[in-house]
């Protein structure tokens, strides 16, 4: 820690700390994006996209920053499972028989403890506004539009 750092004021070394667990967590996120990448570039591409879209549909709901950032965060690494999982497994055609699709879950273990990424409330109000959407489509649909 730099000197002048321990004479600054206790919430500006706060504000200082904050942004450097910022950067690091962004710099982890996008390193793991890439590891998708490199397991898979239609993956990775996969996640960038769902990412982007998640992001307009949390904006278009009115999700706050921090709920998007999660959002965002969620979409980018919602696959992150596969680079655990053999390519043999992965790109097989058609369904995995019972056996094998157990011996690729059994040889990856979880990472850490699952949480929820989103509230409540906020899956709620994305929820709503997908059956909204897909209710308003039927209605257009039916109707010959």
């Amino acid at each position: 820690m730099d000197i002048t750092l321990h004479a600054a004021p206790d919430s500006l070394r706060l504000k200082l700390v904050e942004e450097q667990v910022s950067a690091l967590r962004t710099s982890v996120i996008g390193a793991f994006n890439q590891l998708l990448d490199l397991k898979d570039l239609n993956t990775g591409v996969h996640s960038t996209r769902l990412a982007e879209w998640g992001m307009r549909v949390g904006q278009e709901l009115g999700l706050e920053e921090p709920v998007l950032q999660n959002l965002e965060i969620a979409a980018l690494l919602h696959d992150i499972g596969k680079v655990g999982v053999p390519d043999a497994i992965l790109r097989k055609p058609g369904k995995l028989e019972p056996d094998v699709a157990n011996d690729g879950a059994s040889s990856s273990k979880p990472i850490g403890k699952k949480k929820r990424v989103l509230s409540a409330a906020a899956r709620a109000k994305i929820s709503k506004a997908s059956k909204d959407r897909w209710a308003k489509f039927r209605a257009a649909k039916a109707k010959g539009k």
